[in-house]
C-alpha cells in the first residue's frame, strides 16, 4: 500500500473532498466477520482543483455489490461549446435528404460544417 501511495504522491494527485459513506468496500458479512475498507478513491491534480475546486466525491451505499459507487459532484457549471448535435428523424424522410448530405460532405469547410451551413436543409 505504501508503494501505491508513493506513486500517487509522485504524480501530485490528492484525494477529492468526500461525503457519504466512509468505506467503499465490505466483505458482505455481519458481526465479528464483517470487514469494511476504503479501497476506492477519487483523485485530482492541481489543475483539477484549480478549475473544479468546489467539486467533491460522494460515496453511495453499495447495495447488493461489495463495492460502493462513487460519483463526482460538480457545483460549478461546466462550460460547453454550444448545444450538442441532435439528429431529428424527420429529416431522413425529406425528399432530397441523401442529396443534401452528399453535397455538404463533398465541400471543404474552414470551420464547423454546422456553423458554415446551419440552414442548408431548409433551402431545399
Amino acid at each position: 500500500m505504501e508503494e501505491f501511495n508513493s506513486a500517487i504522491r509522485s504524480v501530485e494527485l490528492e484525494d477529492l473532498r468526500s461525503t457519504g459513506f466512509k468505506f467503499t468496500w465490505n466483505n458482505m458479512r455481519s458481526g465479528l466477520a464483517a470487514i469494511s475498507k476504503k479501497l476506492d478513491r477519487a483523485l485530482g491534480n492541481w489543475e483539477w482543483f484549480r478549475i473544479f475546486g468546489d467539486s467533491y466525491a460522494h460515496t453511495y451505499n453499495q447495495g447488493i455489490s461489495d463495492h460502493a459507487p462513487i460519483s463526482i459532484q460538480m457545483r460549478q457549471q461546466v462550460q460547453t461549446a454550444g448545444r450538442p448535435f441532435k439528429f431529428l428523424n424527420f429529416w431522413a424522410h425529406h425528399h432530397d435528404f441523401l442529396g443534401i448530405v452528399r453535397h455538404i460532405w463533398s465541400q471543404t469547410h474552414a470551420g464547423s460544417p454546422c456553423e458554415d451551413n446551419p440552414t442548408e436543409a431548409q433551402k431545399s
